[in-house]
């Protein structure tokens, strides 16, 4: 009877072992998929952008540093948003609303809302990144990308790449040389949470590095002209 007890012991303890495999961990290219599909579904999204180490400008005359921004964007074109800037050393706040090509911010001294002329548009065109072509999804298909590590929240999808390839994500700010770039995706609703951009070239030292960190996806969000 013990010898039998035992045995059965041990069928039970082989036969645990055989149970199902786990799945497979994904490839980077199937993250990288799977998060683009996601992101062409997503309606909105809220993001705060932060710029560190050399100045990003957003004027030709390089007097105007972003350093922060804070906003919504809705699709196909709608954005608004409260960046902070540096400008020859002074900080302050600019409101932006984007609608389509027509593009609204305040005054950095009076606070008043004013249509930007053409001409004068920024680059800072916040939209982009729900372009088709240079937006979050295309560049998340369009790039190869190494698998680096999954921890408890995100995956996280790395690559280094020439700067044309990110100017919507740079907002138009990114001119010149490699960047190196990270994209934090949930691994169970492959949503983009996070993107890091390191503008290696752009000193060796303190590079500019942009993150963008994205939340309230497909949240009801109304864009309108300034009163």
């Amino acid at each position: 009877m013990k010898r039998l007890s035992l045995f059965l012991l041990v069928a039970l303890l082989l036969t645990a072992g055989c149970g199902e495999s786990p799945a497979p961990t994904p490839t980077a290219a199937e993250v990288a998929g799977e998060s683009a599909l996601r992101m062409q579904e997503v309606s909105s999204f809220h993001f705060v952008i932060t710029v560190t180490g050399k100045a990003a400008f957003l004027d030709t005359n390089q007097t105007m540093a972003l350093k922060r921004a804070e906003g919504d964007l809705a699709k196909p074109d709608r954005a608004r948003a409260i960046a902070k800037v540096s400008t020859m050393g002074m900080a302050s706040e600019i409101g932006i609303i984007t609608i389509g090509e027509t593009q609204y911010a305040t005054n950095p001294l009076t606070q008043a809302w004013q249509e930007v002329p053409a001409e004068a548009r920024w680059d800072l065109d916040l939209a982009q990144l729900f372009d088709d072509e240079q937006g979050i999804p295309a560049v998340l298909l369009g790039t190869s990308w190494s698998y680096d590590a999954q921890d408890a929240k995100t995956a996280v999808l790395q690559a280094q790449m020439p700067y044309a390839q990110l100017r919507a994500l740079g907002f138009g700010l990114i001119t010149s040389g490699e960047v190196d770039v990270e994209f934090h995706i949930g691994p169970e609703d492959n949503y983009v949470y996070r993107i890091q951009i390191v503008e290696t070239a752009s000193d060796p030292e303190e590079p500019t590095t942009w993150v963008i960190e994205l939340s309230a996806f497909d949240q009801a969000v109304d864009i309108q002209p300034p009163e």
